[in-house]
């Protein structure tokens, strides 16, 4: 018994870690954008393309190593990314921060469909995760609406708003999984009282 609650936890863990390494990606992506100064001088819509196709790569990569039974939140948004990257590919042409307005807006929706029916999943197996899932879909949204917001008007320098909204996508994404962390702390800590 002892030796399936560590299988238990140590699977938790590489399943946290992935969750980690794969949003700290956005942090990383978000403050290079906003470190390198020529970028202002390049059409956003010529290196956000890349990279969210390499977000939609990498969201496959975490499906399959990060496999939960009836979870398809990391396969779905994966196939987001590789969309929303197509859509602008096809639509370079137009002006970079309506484009990249509209971008934004539907990627949030897109996001906050995918995440609410993992919630729901979770809500229904009365599972724990649905807490953090649910304040990070939440955040998530808000921070879209606002971003979206800014392009769709020109009120900043895209490579700067971008950098800003890949950060914040990354540390609230990183919420979902620090939050179980601390649940499990939380559950681990009041298991001997029980006894």
């Amino acid at each position: 018994l002892v030796g399936s609650e560590m299988c238990i936890r140590d699977s938790d863990g590489i399943l946290l870690g992935v969750d980690i390494i794969f949003y700290s990606m956005f942090v990383i992506i978000g403050s290079i954008l906003l470190e390198s100064q020529y970028l202002e001088h390049i059409k956003a819509v010529d290196y956000t393309m890349p990279i969210f196709y390499c977000l939609g790569f990498f969201s496959l990569v975490a499906y399959f190593v990060n496999r939960r039974p009836d979870d398809y939140e990391f396969l779905f948004f994966g196939l987001i990314n590789i969309i929303i990257a197509t859509y602008i590919s096809n639509n370079n042409l137009y002006d970079s921060s309506i484009i990249l307005g509209r971008v934004i807006c539907l990627y949030t929706l897109a996001v906050a469909l995918n995440k609410s029916y993992a919630t729901k999943a979770l809500i229904n197996k009365d599972d724990y995760d649905m807490i953090p899932k649910l304040i990070s879909t939440i955040l998530l949204t808000i921070l879209g609406i606002f971003v979206s917001y800014h392009f769709i008007n020109g009120m900043a320098i895209e490579s700067i708003l971008l950098g800003y909204y890949f950060i914040g996508f990354g540390v609230f994404g990183l919420l979902e999984p620090l939050l179980k962390i601390l649940f499990l702390s939380l559950i681990h800590i009041s298991e001997p009282t029980r006894h």
